[in-house]
């Protein structure tokens, strides 16, 4: 049955789509979700193009279509799929093989990226459990997607060097110049990264411990904690965002910033949100980007830095703990049940430690996403967020905080993340 055994059973819609068993040294899957994506083989070349890792690779492109699509799209599909085959007898090779798999049909309630990458981690999976391998590393990318010459050999030695590791975060930049878009297209990824850059590093600022990027195409997981976390959810958008914040919260999840993934900035109505979606948005309201204020972080950081004095505290206490906090945090602690939630955890833990473990677990990413919507809707307005941006370095110490520009602060907020 193997490791992943009882997690396939569980996928009622699950067939394997590769009937070839994989080489016994494969160690690396990279899985691609493909959808109106006539440019994966750039994608494809750039994967093949890199410093081969000691063990084989496979690339699992997915290929899928919703039972409603427009005929357009089925053609695009198809043409795409019988591209892949061809491209795959010129360049396949004993170290490194591309399975295209093509869905279509699928069902429309649940089409979309998340599905797509289901289907072929699901795959990748079946795979590794062919092998027995539980520690085989499974890679999220994107059609749309180049990477560094380095990408698949820093993957393997960031798992070889760190076994205990479940996962990682990939470092990744968008192109901020070039002849495939419009300037304006450059000038809003520029913006877009910032906000994302700062968005992660305000939270490591508040003390959250596990402050990373939920970039899909710049993860990977080992097939074992794939499993062991239920696996990839098939939500239309942020289906990286659920899936990275379901592992992190348990200490084995580590970032990666030998290599870089080099995302594309293009506009897109695929998902319902992300990267494309938001560029897309930006260039058709033509408004300039905002962001949360430094003021809802500095909350955050009042509530991290105290939250051991919470530590088998009554009712009485508890509620004491909430009056000193800022009013904006306060409401919203009040409106989620805080007292109720602080009461749970501290009737299930015996050490001040494991309080902690356990209060980020419940206060998680998901809670800070909340809370900063919260406060923003009643107490504060969103604000630019290169100003935004600028704002926080001298919180971090850092002395230069005179930047107006947003190029010039991603490039400071880029090293910051390579830290």
């Amino acid at each position: 049955m193997g490791f992943a055994g009882p997690y396939l059973q569980k996928q009622i819609s699950f067939l394997p789509a590769v009937e070839i068993r994989p080489h016994d040294d494969v160690q690396l899957i990279v899985v691609i979700p493909c959808y109106n994506d006539p440019g994966i083989i750039e994608t494809l070349n750039s994967l093949y193009s890199c410093i081969r890792p000691s063990l084989a690779v496979e690339v699992i492109v997915v290929v899928n279509t919703s039972a409603d699509a427009d005929k357009d799209i089925l053609d695009l599909n198809n043409t795409v799929y019988e591209s892949l085959i061809r491209w795959k007898e010129n360049n396949d090779s004993e170290k490194i093989r591309l399975w295209p798999v093509r869905k279509t049909g699928l069902p429309g309630k649940y089409f979309g990226v998340g599905l797509a990458r289901k289907t072929g981690m699901d795959e990748a999976v079946y795979r590794f459990n062919l092998l027995d391998n539980k520690n085989g590393v499974i890679i999220a990318l994107d059609a749309d997607t180049i990477c560094a010459k380095n990408y698949l050999v820093e993957i393997e030695n960031h798992f070889n060097k760190y076994p205990v590791t479940e996962g990682c975060s990939i470092y990744f930049e968008h192109p901020l110049k070039g002849n495939d878009f419009d300037s304006k297209v450059y000038e809003t990824i520029c913006l877009y990264e910032l906000s994302l850059r700062y968005f992660k590093q305000g939270m490591k600022w508040a003390g959250f411990p596990f402050s990373y990027h939920t970039v899909g195409s710049a993860f990977a997981v080992r097939a074992g904690a794939y499993v062991k976390y239920g696996g990839m959810n098939r939500r239309k958008g942020g289906e990286d965002f659920y899936f990275i914040h379901k592992i992190t919260p348990h200490g084995k999840y580590r970032e990666l910033n030998s290599t870089s993934v080099f995302p594309s900035p293009r506009p897109s109505d695929r998902v319902p949100f992300g990267t494309g979606r938001a560029v897309k948005k930006y260039l058709e309201d033509k408004k300039e980007i905002k962001t949360y204020r430094l003021e809802a972080f500095i909350g955050l950081k009042e509530l991290f830095s105290k939250a051991d004095k919470l530590y088998k505290t009554g009712p009485n206490e508890i509620s004491e703990f909430l009056t000193v906090l800022n009013k904006p945090l306060e409401e919203f602690l009040l409106s989620i049940n805080f007292q109720q939630k602080i009461s749970e955890i501290n009737n299930n833990v015996s050490t001040c430690e494991s309080f902690m473990n356990r209060f980020f677990q419940k206060f998680n990413a998901f809670f800070i996403v909340k809370y900063m919507n919260f406060v923003h809707m009643d107490y504060f307005e969103k604000i630019p967020v290169s100003r935004a941006a600028n704002d926080l370095l001298p919180k971090m110490g850092i002395i230069r905080s005179d930047l107006t520009d947003a190029l010039s602060l991603l490039e400071v907020y880029r090293k910051l993340d390579r830290v």
